[in-house]
């Protein structure tokens, strides 16, 4: 292989049939929901991956066939998802060469193939998968215009020095068998049209990055896109799935911590009623803060909280430190201060009543280490951020639950959405919050405390008290 440039026929209907075994069911109706009875449009197509990667995906279906432009009927799709997701490995380079081939005379330009890499790789990094290496590390996806220079890069040292005048089918084989994972995102393409709660394949999940949760009710100032991605990948599930909705910021409200609670406990109703982010970058620069797993509580006087809160640093090192085991204590809170882990007076941080001053120490509560710049520190900048699920998002954005969200266009405020709908999200906000308007007042109640003794004959918990069980909120993600 390498050397040959001919390629195998394309299945017939009856064989590509054939070929399905008991799927033919279940292809044969994901066409036609997908179609509408009809012929699959290319603009259906375009919908789902965008209107480039439609195109390529269409020509590679219908074998290049100059006839059919802007659709294609199910006997037509079903040899071409034979060629693809049932072919022989040869079968498969031969598809993926077709969708290669924009002007479909079984050879590939330098333009060609440069311009199809790339909308192939684009389409796949708007679906969170780096499909050519980039060595970005942590699991974050790397600045598009960084990775289009990356896939450029491909492209080029595919070709040659100096470049092939044209690529044909052996020479593409030789290259497409170094980067597999294409064929297996192409794959991956055509199978989910029929199959549409197909989970990403096994060869496909190492490549998967961590996508930035939409930043609703305003930008952060201490998270971008890269960061805001690394904390929601460090949630446990279901929370790792979920939204982020600003709550409270001392950019916007102002350094108050009665402003704080009232930012928790008056929330929208469609956001999850107990768990929170706080994010705190202090006055060198450091950036930390924890994932609380339950509700702040005003008057809660004593520890509680539950073994998913953790904390974590941003700057100057990325890491989260979870449960250690050694204690339960998770969160503190009063009408003066805010807590979380370590023991009374020796927290992992704290933060007084103006939110302007705080404390940070080395913690056994989640074995980590100072993560403020000093044990005194003066807050620059503290944000609370609430957690909302795929379902509530399509009630708060007026989405049909039946439609899927296009989370691409609602970053890029594009027409699914638009700004004016994020927007209407953060219109009034702060004359909502101080009001108490639109906001459900039905979080769980504070802990209770009547068998407890009091905080000042008991100043920490019983370090071998059982961890207290887990709330688990169940999130359900577009698929």
């Amino acid at each position: 292989m390498g050397t040959g440039n001919s390629r195998p026929a394309w299945a017939a209907y009856q064989e590509a049939r054939f070929r399905c075994g008991n799927d033919i069911g279940t292809i044969g109706t994901g066409f036609k929901k997908l179609a509408q009875d009809k012929a699959l449009q290319l603009d259906t197509l375009g919908q789902l991956y965008g209107e480039g990667f439609a195109r390529l995906l269409l020509d590679g279906l219908l074998n290049g066939n100059p006839t059919k432009k802007s659709q294609i009927s199910y006997e037509e799709f079903l040899q071409g998802y034979t060629m693809i997701c049932l072919g022989n490995p040869q079968e498969r380079m031969s598809f993926a060469f077709e969708v290669f081939d924009q002007t479909h005379d079984n050879q590939l330009s330098p333009q060609e193939f440069c311009n199809s890499l790339e909308i192939i790789t684009e389409c796949a990094y708007n679906h969170a998968l780096i499909l050519v290496p980039c060595g970005h590390p942590g699991g974050v996806p790397p600045p598009k215009d960084q990775f289009h220079q990356v896939v450029k890069k491909t492209a080029k040292e595919a070709l040659g020095n100096p470049p092939k005048p044209r690529i044909r089918f052996g020479e593409f084989e030789v290259w497409i068998s170094k980067f597999s994972q294409i064929m297996e995102f192409l794959k991956y393409a055509v199978k989910k049209l029929v199959f549409r709660d197909l989970e990403l394949p096994e060869p496909l999940k190492p490549l998967k990055f961590a996508t930035p949760p939409l930043m609703l009710g305003g930008e952060s100032d201490i998270l971008d896109g890269e960061t805001s991605a690394l904390v929601r990948s460090w949630l446990p599930e279901p929370f790792c799935k979920a939204q982020f909705y600003k709550l409270f910021s001392t950019k916007t409200l102002g350094f108050a911590l009665a402003t704080f609670y009232r930012g928790h406990s008056h929330k929208r109703k469609e956001l999850m009623k107990e768990p929170s982010v706080l994010v705190i970058k202090d006055d060198g620069g450091h950036i930390f803060g924890a994932f609380l797993s339950k509700a702040w509580h005003k008057h809660a006087n004593r520890f509680y909280g539950t073994e998913e809160t953790f904390v974590f640093s941003i700057q100057p090192t990325r890491e989260f430190y979870q449960s250690s085991g050694e204690n339960n204590n998770f969160m503190y809170s009063t009408p003066e201060m805010i807590a979380v882990g370590g023991k009374f007076n020796y927290y992992a941080f704290e933060l007084d009543a103006e939110l302007t001053h705080g404390k940070a120490h080395t913690c056994q509560t989640f074995d980590s280490p100072l993560l403020a710049h000093a044990e005194n520190f003066q807050c620059s900048v503290v944000e609370l951020w609430g957690l909302i699920d795929n379902p509530s998002l399509k009630e708060l954005l007026g989405i049909d639950s039946d439609e899927e969200i296009d989370f691409e266009a609602l970053r890029m405020g594009g027409p699914l959405s638009g700004k004016s709908v994020l927007n209407r999200v953060d219109a009034n906000w702060t004359l909502d919050f101080l009001e108490g308007r639109g906001y459900s007042k039905d979080i769980g109640p504070p802990p209770s405390f009547e068998d407890e003794p009091d905080s000042d004959s008991n100043p920490q918990l019983d370090p071998n008290a059982p961890t207290p069980k887990r709330d688990r909120f169940f999130v359900s993600e577009s698929k």
